[in-house]
């Protein structure tokens, strides 16, 4: 495993996803250019963070958004794509993100962070 970024006590990150981000709404897969995506991926984000007991102060941003992916995993389908985020937050937070992903799926291996 690569040593994660320096910077994180800065409580801002840009992270480069390795592997496409899913992020859902009422059933239906978004993209980083889907009006709702940000306040889905946030939403994600701040539950992580009172799961872990940590601040949940998060805000995110898309430098970047790769193409549309579509994978089949255990018969279901995601759709997703990588992204190049800027976000802010708790630097132990920051660290839990690179370490577990973001979005949903991650133990599926969707949403690695670089």
């Amino acid at each position: 495993m690569e040593a994660p970024p320096a910077g994180f006590e800065s409580g801002t990150a840009e992270f480069s996803a390795r592997s496409p981000i899913l992020v859902k709404r009422e059933g239906r897969f978004l993209l980083p250019d889907d009006a709702d995506y940000l306040e889905r991926l946030t939403h994600n984000l701040r539950h992580r963070a009172d799961a872990l007991g940590l601040p949940n102060g998060v805000e995110v941003e898309v430098l970047e958004a790769g193409p549309r992916r579509r994978d089949e995993v255990q018969g279901k389908m995601r759709i997703g794509a990588t992204a190049k985020l800027r976000v802010r937050a708790a630097p132990e937070l920051l660290q839990s993100f690179y370490e577990g992903g973001i979005g949903l799926n991650c133990v599926q291996g969707f949403g690695w962070l670089r």
